[in-house]
């Protein structure tokens, strides 16, 4: 089972069981000051 996120720029594909995990690279992204990468 995976979920696929689609944007005009990006495709994120991981497992669903990992779900949870994409929030917390966000909150990491944004804590580094990376949020271009968002």
């Amino acid at each position: 089972d995976l979920i696929a996120v689609e944007t005009p720029d990006a495709l994120l594909i991981c497992p669903r069981d990992r779900a949870q995990d994409v929030g917390k690279i966000v909150k990491w992204l944004e804590e580094q000051k990376l949020r271009r990468l968002l």
